[in-house]
């Protein structure tokens, strides 16, 4: 507030109404000022999990997110290791899928967009959250990987994320994307683009060396399922 002015105007209050506990400062205040905006700078923003659950799998001809690798569905097993580096964490589904999980559903709000409209639609439930996403096609992936993302975090870029050296491009399903990267994803969607690994190239990320690639095998097929379980045993 200005010397002389003791109350918020009306048309500001209006605005701020739902925000209760907004520090109300003098202009000539700039200790108390500073210290405002020295805490927003050091806030870290909580993680929250999210599991894509499986598409159609028209390929595998099955629930990708129901193979059972390591003594349940690939998607809880997932979810549980999220679980221990997130606040909470949430299988990413279809609106019409029919799915029983210890994990709460978070059903697509952007449709027909795959993981990209997972992830806004993740967003869109909580934009002050950073989410880490894995696909659940990925059963190599394990807790260290896990921890070593989380590990490396850096909440001043679009997102955390391993390099794919099969593709020899940022691997968007297994990152940590950050609060900032809302207003990117939905920049992209304006453009008429609704690729994440888009959006990785094209935005300022932090991005890992993967200590395995074979942990970003994917399971689409039969044979990759074969496959896999041979790396597995």
């Amino acid at each position: 507030l200005d010397d002389g002015i003791t109350e918020i105007s009306p048309l500001l209050a209006e605005h701020i109404g739902t925000l209760r506990d907004l520090p109300i400062l003098r202009i000539s205040d700039t200790e108390a000022i500073t210290q405002v905006v020295l805490q927003y700078m050091q806030h870290i923003p909580p993680i929250k999990g999210l599991v894509f659950a499986g598409g159609q799998s028209i390929r595998m001809g099955r629930d990708k997110g129901a193979i059972n690798y390591h003594g349940k569905p690939q998607r809880e097993h997932m979810a549980d290791i999220l679980s221990e580096f997130t606040e909470n964490t949430y299988l990413s589904v279809r609106e019409s899928a029919n799915i029983k999980s210890n994990y709460p559903l978070l059903p697509d709000t952007f449709h027909d967009l795959g993981p990209f409209g997972g992830l806004l639609s993740a967003f869109r439930q909580d934009p002050d959250a950073a989410w880490l996403a894995v696909a659940c096609d990925v059963p190599l992936v394990d807790r260290d990987v896990i921890s070593q993302l989380t590990a490396n975090r850096d909440t001043s870029q679009t997102a955390t994320c391993f390099h794919n050296p099969h593709r020899n491009l940022p691997e968007p399903m297994l990152a940590l994307w950050e609060p900032r990267a809302y207003q990117r994803l939905l920049q992209f969607l304006a453009l008429g683009y609704s690729c994440p690994q888009k959006v990785l190239i094209n935005s300022p990320i932090c991005e890992l060396d993967t200590p395995d690639p074979s942990i970003l095998t994917n399971v689409n097929t039969p044979s990759d399922y074969e496959a896999v379980q041979t790396l597995i045993a």
